[in-house]
């Protein structure tokens, strides 16, 4: 599949629920607000990551820890989300780069 411009698929998105009846509509907005269910795509997931990775930069450096090149190359490269979230959440409590990735 083709990918769509984000600003693109917000025109689609509002054309497609002008031609729903007021009652599909409301249904419609109402499921998408109140479910728990995050919406998740490649797109958005790519920026989920890049900003983890960007805070996990930040954090380690406003802690004083120090990352080799591999380290940071292994940040960098790294495409598994849970991956970079513990990775966040070791980097309030650890002391060295190695701490952070202990299995």
């Amino acid at each position: 599949m083709e990918r769509i411009d984000p600003h693109e698929a917000a025109k689609y998105t509002e054309y497609t629920l002008t031609l729903l009846d007021g009652k599909v509509r409301d249904e419609l907005e109402e499921t998408v607000t109140m479910s728990p269910v995050r919406y998740r795509s490649e797109y958005t997931d790519r920026f989920v990551e890049e900003g983890l990775r960007k805070g996990l930069f930040r954090v380690l450096e406003l802690r004083g820890i120090v990352l080799s090149a591999e380290d940071r190359r292994r940040i960098k490269e790294c495409r598994d989300q849970e991956e970079i979230e513990r990775w966040y959440e070791r980097a309030l409590a650890v002391s060295t780069a190695e701490e952070l990735f202990r299995d």
